[in-house]
């Protein structure tokens, strides 16, 4: 039976354009920013995907994915194997530590506090839309065509996000039949806002 892992590395369904010589080859590690933030639920993770992938190409970024997702596959498989040889005996007393362990961690759980997490991520962008009202409604992101810092919701819902190449953010809303506007990160006026 294939295993999730394999079914994770199955290549998208790329159309036979410019997608690279037929292959569409789906590398995770060339997927690294296409994680989902908040705001980002419902856009089209196969077109993000396709769009990185076209545009990553031939690039040394692609080739160290290719490496790195190569040498993750042969790890993967070396561990499979282990579990498959490994004598029924051995894989039942595994289980049966890690059944204690989970119990053991589980008895030790203290839910007498709780902590609140504040996501920070679209700060920059925030600021930029309180000093120009007018972006309000449309994909903005803090950064350039190199890399984007942050992105507000709109953006998020055409597949942009931070820590991504600008250049992808862009392409990636121009398919979609939008325009993504950039705003230069101005760090001075954030640091002076967030105190």
């Amino acid at each position: 039976a294939p295993s999730a892992v394999g079914a994770a590395r199955r290549p998208p369904a790329h159309g036979s354009g410019s997608g690279g010589g037929g292959s569409g080859q789906e590398f995770a590690h060339l997927y690294v920013f296409t994680a989902e933030k908040g705001g980002m639920a419902g856009c089209d993770k196969e077109l993000q995907q396709k769009v990185i992938y076209e545009l990553s190409q031939g690039s040394r970024h692609f080739e160290h994915a290719r490496q790195q997702d190569a040498k993750v596959d042969r790890r993967i498989e070396q561990m499979l194997a282990a579990v498959r040889t490994a004598p029924r005996e051995q894989r039942a007393a595994a289980a049966q530590t890690a059944e204690q362990m989970l119990r053991a961690a589980e008895a030790q759980r203290d839910c007498s506090r709780w902590c609140c997490v504040v996501d920070m991520d679209m700060f920059y962008a925030a600021v930029e839309i309180r000093d120009q009202p007018s972006l309000a409604d449309k994909p903005v992101a803090v950064g350039g065509l190199g890399m984007i810092s942050t992105a507000n919701y709109v953006a998020r819902r055409y597949g942009v996000r931070s820590a991504m190449p600008g250049f992808i953010a862009q392409e990636l809303c121009r398919r979609q039949g939008v325009e993504l506007r950039f705003v230069r990160p101005d760090f001075t006026k954030y640091t002076a806002e967030a105190e």
